[in-house]
């Protein structure tokens, strides 16, 4: 029993750790195109096109610009 809990916190610190690292963020405000900046949902399609859902209508972001629907 005392090995099984010893691996299981070994295993916890392996996997924990491991996802760990530098990440980037970009921030999208009105200024950028978002028609609103209170976002209710965000999905990905299959051509990596975000479609952000507002209050204020959908939004469409291909990695540069915004269309608004």
């Amino acid at each position: 029993m005392k090995q099984f809990i010893v691996c299981f916190f070994i295993f916890l610190f392996v996997f924990t750790t491991k996802g760990q690292g530098d990440f980037r963020f970009n921030s999208f405000t009105i200024s950028n195109g978002l028609s609103q900046s209170f976002v209710t949902c965000i999905i990905q399609d299959n051509t990596d096109a975000l479609w952000i859902g507002t209050q204020d209508g959908l939004n469409r972001f291909d990695g540069k610009n915004f269309e608004i629907y």
